[in-house]
């Protein structure tokens, strides 16, 4: 199919583009040098300029009937309009679009700007093709822009017409500053002020009774900017802000809206202070924090009462206040990461969560609290499914001690930051030993890890391998009542991996064969390593699926 477009600007040719100057054909002044009448020149041009304007009327025509005969063609040649209702083409257009960001959290792929102008693409195919297309109001809710783009001042028809589209239903909006340009573009506090931005601003708030999803990364003064109409309620659902700056603390600066107080449900705020976003927070289930003092947390916790997930990342302490204690009831996931033992230890400190299901601690590079942990779990004597705890440095005493407090888990990741030389032989042999509960009902509190059904264990180096075959028990067990109910049991080695040795990969093939999840694997090189042991000592003569590491262990 060919192309179609019927948008010309008015002073170019519709056949070659180029200027239609011809179209204002005058003669600079009446000529009356033959006794009052035009001279013979003069008659020449004026009579030639009538051809020059006929011959664009048939021009005109033709080219129109030549559109619209590529418009029949594309129609008939089209294999999607010519057998397919303009309702059913309006849905495939919908499912071809990338799919929006939640926008909840922070480890999302914005849409690229090829993805993001999908709907013009579309629409550039053909004319049936653009028409069902600018008719679809579901393929331009979503609209990115970046405010520091050198053509956004082009782009303010283009985005009046991008939102009238979408008709009234909910829009996406993100908004970022490129960081590619120089830092004083971004970083003075007075740039999102300039003449050029007011107008894109001015369009966007007066759509703030459509922000369904908004996703701001700015300079925290730039916030204030996008503020909302003085009429309208946001139905707002999703706010994700990041402030962009190389100070810190950041500069002042507060997202607030005219009008009304937005009550999302779905909060992610990255580099601000707690104060800086004027919500009401009484509705949101989610969070997904950087870079907040611990008593920002606990305010956070005291003002959300419906939270049910929450990510900390980046926590410190304010030295000289105050941190008070708080319980919250409904909260069933917690994750913290990149945030120091001391940061962590006060916030286990001053919290307790009896609705707990889910715990997780990566990236904090410091000696685990286990005490502050132990005390935490205990005080909040919550239904604890999952723990992971990954990066931190721990023992085997304090780990064991860590785990014995949490009888309930049915998942546990582990990812020692150092690893004694005898820490995962140790700690297999303690799983194996204790697979069989010491009596019939398997809940004797005496019992280590006796709902344990899936078991992910990190190392970088130095594991031994001689336990590992034992720790799901004996094998005749299995359908005992008694036996501890793991499934799973994935080891992941991050560095210069060795091969098992051969009598201990014969034991993990009856395990594998039994139907039970045992991986192990060296997922740099997407190894694994059972079957690369296997082919190194000759078991077989050819092992399928080598390198092919399978979910859920290749994450």
């Amino acid at each position: 199919m060919e192309s179609e477009n019927n948008e010309y600007n008015a002073d170019r040719c519709i056949a070659c583009g180029h200027s239609n100057s011809y179209v204002r054909l005058q003669p600079y002044h009446q000529c009356k040098m033959s006794d009052g009448a035009p001279c013979t020149t003069c008659y020449r041009i004026e009579h030639l300029e009538s051809k020059i304007l006929e011959a664009r009327r048939v021009l005109d025509d033709l080219v129109q009937q030549h559109r619209e005969l590529k418009t029949e063609r594309n129609h008939i040649h089209d294999p999607i309009t010519s057998r397919l209702s303009p309702e059913v083409i309006s849905t495939i257009f919908q499912f071809s679009l990338p799919s929006v960001p939640d926008g909840s959290q922070r480890d999302v792929d914005m849409p690229n700007r090829k993805d993001v102008a999908s709907p013009l693409i579309l629409g550039a195919v053909c004319r049936s093709w653009r028409n069902i297309a600018w008719s679809t109001p579901s393929l331009w809710t979503f609209i990115s822009v970046c405010v520091n783009d050198p053509d956004l001042p082009n782009l303010g028809d283009l985005a009046c017409q991008w939102l009238a589209r979408s008709g009234n239903l909910p829009l996406s909006i993100h908004i970022f500053a490129s960081l590619d340009s120089p830092e004083d573009d971004w970083n003075n506090e007075d740039w999102f002020l300039l003449d050029r931005f007011g107008p894109f601003v001015e369009l966007v708030n007066q759509q703030s009774s459509r922000w369904h999803k908004v996703d701001l990364s700015l300079p925290s003064s730039a916030l204030s900017a996008f503020c909302g109409d003085l009429q309208s309620h946001s139905p707002l659902q999703t706010l994700r802000i990041h402030s962009i700056h190389e100070e810190w603390p950041a500069p002042p600066g507060q997202f607030s809206m005219k009008h009304s107080t937005p009550s999302p449900y779905n909060v992610y705020l990255s580099q601000l202070s707690f104060n800086a976003v004027v919500i009401e927070w009484a509705n949101v289930t989610e969070v997904d924090i950087d870079s907040f003092g611990i008593n920002e947390c606990i305010e956070l916790l005291e003002r959300a009462p419906q939270l049910r997930y929450c990510r900390f990342s980046g926590l410190y302490i304010h030295f000289g206040q105050l941190v008070k204690g708080t319980i919250h009831h409904q909260l069933q996931t917690l994750d913290v990461e990149n945030t120091g033992p001391e940061s962590l230890s006060l916030l286990c400190n001053k919290l307790s969560l009896p609705g707990l299901s889910k715990f997780a601690y990566t990236k904090g590079g410091g000696q685990l609290p286990i005490k502050s942990l132990e005390s935490f779990f205990n005080r909040s004597s919550c239904p604890l499914k999952e723990l992971k705890i990954m990066g931190a440095v721990f023992d085997y005493v304090g780990i064991i001690n860590l785990l014995q407090a949490t009888p309930s888990i049915s998942r546990l990741d582990l990812l020692p930051a150092q690893l004694a030389y005898d820490f995962s032989s140790k700690f297999f042999k303690l799983l194996a030993d204790s697979s069989i509960a010491r009596n019939e009902d398997g809940q004797d509190s005496d019992n280590f890890l006796p709902n344990l059904q899936t078991f992910r264990f990190h190392v970088g180096t130095g594991i031994s391998w001689i336990y590992v075959p034992d720790v799901f028990g004996p094998l005749s067990e299995l359908d005992n009542p008694c036996r501890r109910p793991l499934k799973a049991f994935h080891i992941n080695v991050f560095k210069n991996p060795e091969f098992i040795e051969k009598d201990i990969v014969s034991r993990l093939l009856g395990i594998l064969e039994a139907g039970l999840d045992l991986q192990i694997g060296y997922l740099s090189e997407n190894l694994d390593l059972i079957q690369a042991s296997m082919k190194h000592y000759g078991m077989v003569n050819n092992v399928e699926g080598e390198n092919n590491l399978t979910p859920p262990y290749a994450e």
